[in-house]
């Protein structure tokens, strides 16, 4: 009963960093003797009894400093580390039989693996086969202390916010670190076009899907908007749902936190893969065209360059105003001034094609056409002193409507453009030059990196591997589809058109059992019936209808929050709590937002 159970061992290992390391104080050289029993029982240094840190270099108990939950601590044994140097320690009550402990490395500031723990112990009078289990690891109480994580959910002037049940107020309850996963799950389904989509109360996929379930997308995407907008429950757990994401990205299958941006645009590359054949893609919604205008400063030829965007990174200008104790202050900031730097013209280097010499040119983006929904994630996270990443604590000023009719491209009359030149395929030269390092001719190195995607250098060079054999490698790049002809005679020899063949290996980054198992998994999956997207277009005025908002020193630690307006009301989600908000809190939590959703005024 007290073991640690299977799911909670795959949690710690799931949450954990990275993995565990020996480092070169392991090999150390100890003090010899017993220790007596009783000395085990308290620090050296004061009357702690719990907490304790045994020094394997002379066998010194003191206690660590105060962790997480409140556990007490006055750093006994980090002053024994002081005044000794001795490094590492082993935390008391978390040695196994199997030779598992919380093992510390003071010199080196982390936790570490240490393979020669029953020796060391051994030297000490302490037989690793006779200790027992008695407390948390660090890594336990870094879990459950997450998971016990609590957003404020009192207002300014103390009165607790009232909480919110029915149908589109059911919560989700945090799975370890899946507060990021909840925000995106419960902004993106209250959009109605997502609602529509997949809340199903007459539950007929359910009744004809042919899958086992808990592989089946769009029953456990179903299964999760019919939780969330029946009215039955309080809160659910989107337990496989998560699984599901978490076959197609091993990093949000496990439960560190993530970016909360990351995971949005990975899920709605996610839905638009599973929905390109139903000619229903709810993404669509936030699809717009982007357009990006260059001009030689010297020679005022133009060139546009138009992409497919679901949203904009906008920087945050932060200034410091002053520092208070050690931590910086910064003024506040205008999330217009924000629209304007993005928008802003951005001088560049650039080789111009018509003066043939290296100058400057001019590049300023703009909206080619207006989606219905648009996403702004702040540039919160930037690069600190020491190449470390650190969250940027400015406040935002947002307005609640916005009109970004200055930033629509515009045709101008009477510019000089750039001849149009068919590039061809675009390889990374870097790699190209690894892969002829090692020996493989140009053709096939530019070829291996047009099969991977230009994935980089490491799948280039596995894939080159796996097809030394092909004759078709050497051919000329001109003469791609006849090599593609032959690496897709596997598939097209199992029944499969060429058109399908192709779309499976684009897929699966042309691993062709991968695609094997995609094409067998999509039966019904007719690549000449995709839809093409049809961007929206419309006016240029936006009302806030959403934000994601983190606390925390950066994107991978901390907690994300979602508000979302519903009719007249601003709805907090906190995971499994779902409370209104008070109206003048609102613009409070949106000045710490990290995300925000508009909506287009139609």
């Amino acid at each position: 009963m007290n073991a640690t159970s299977n799911k909670t061992q795959q949690e710690m290992k799931s949450w954990q960093e990275q993995e565990l390391q020996p480092c070169s104080h392991t090999e150390l050289n100890q003090a010899g003797g017993a220790i007596l029993q009783k000395s085990l029982a308290s620090c050296a240094e004061c009357e702690l009894k719990e907490n304790l840190w045994l020094c394997l270099t002379c066998g010194n108990l003191g206690c660590g400093r105060q962790q997480y939950g409140g556990l007490g601590g006055n750093s006994h044994g980090i002053a024994h580390y002081e005044k000794t140097k001795h490094p590492i320690v082993v935390k008391m009550g978390t040695i196994t039989p199997e030779g598992t402990a919380d093992v510390f490395c003071y010199e080196h500031g982390t936790e570490i693996l240490n393979p020669n723990l029953a020796s060391h112990l051994q030297k000490f009078g302490i037989n690793i086969q006779n200790q027992e289990k008695t407390t948390k690891s660090l890594l336990e109480m870094q879990l459950e202390q997450n998971l016990k994580f609590d957003f404020s959910m009192v207002t300014d002037d103390g009165v607790e916010m009232v909480g919110k049940t029915g149908s589109g107020f059911t919560g989700l309850k945090n799975l370890g670190n899946s507060c990021y996963m909840a925000s995106v799950f419960q902004t993106l389904f209250a959009i109605p076009q997502f609602h529509e989509k997949y809340f199903d109360p007459s539950e007929y996929h359910f009744s004809v899907c042919r899958n086992r379930p808990q592989d089946c997308y769009t029953c456990q995407t179903q299964k999760l908007a019919n939780g969330l907008y029946s009215g039955k429950y309080q809160s659910i757990s989107p337990l496989m749902m998560k699984q599901i994401i978490g076959k197609e990205s091993q990093e949000f299958s496990s439960m560190r936190q993530q970016d909360a941006q990351e995971f949005l645009g990975f899920y709605l590359d996610l839905i638009e893969k599973q929905e390109k054949q139903s000619g229903d893609d709810p993404s669509n919604v936030f699809k717009f065209m982007l357009q990006q205008r260059l001009q030689c400063i010297e020679c005022e030829h133009v060139q546009y360059n138009r992409n497919e965007a679901t949203g904009l990174s906008l920087p945050v200008p932060a200034t410091v105003e002053q520092v208070q104790d050690s931590k910086k202050v910064y003024k506040n900031v205008e999330f217009l001034d924000c629209l304007s730097q993005y928008f802003a013209a951005d001088i560049r280097e650039f080789n111009c094609s018509i003066d043939k010499t290296k100058t400057s040119s001019t590049i300023v983006n703009a909206f080619q056409t207006f989606p219905e929904y648009l996403v702004f994630t702040m540039n919160r996270f930037v690069l600190g002193e020491g190449w470390v990443m650190e969250k940027l604590d400015v406040k935002i000023h947002v307005p609640f409507e916005i009109d970004l009719k200055e930033y629509k491209a515009v045709e101008q009359q009477g510019e000089k453009l750039f001849p149009e030149v068919d590039k061809g395929p675009v390889f990374d030269q870097s790699a190209v030059d690894s892969l002829l390092q090692m020996g493989f001719s140009e053709n096939r190195s530019k070829r291996a990196l047009l099969n991977t995607g230009n994935n980089g250098v490491e799948a280039a060079m596995t894939w080159l591997f796996e097809h030394m054999d092909d004759s078709s490698l050497d051919l000329p790049l001109e003469d791609a589809s006849q090599s593609n002809v032959a690496q897709l005679g596997p598939l097209m020899d199992m029944g499969f058109s060429q058109t399908q063949a192709e779309y499976a290996m684009k897929q699966t980054n042309n691993d062709i059992e991968r695609a094997v198992d995609w094409l067998f998994s999509h039966p019904d999956f007719d690549p000449t019936k995709i839809k093409k997207v049809v961007y929206d277009d419309g006016p240029s005025k936006y009302r806030l209808v959403s934000f994601i908002s983190h606390k925390g020193t950066s994107a991978h630690c901390g907690h994300y929050v979602t508000c979302i307006k519903k009719g007249d009301e601003w709805i907090l989600y906190n995971d499994e709590k779902v409370v209104l908000v008070p109206e003048n809190k609102v613009a409070d939590l949106a000045a710490d937002a990290y995300v925000y959703v508009f909506r287009r005024i139609n």
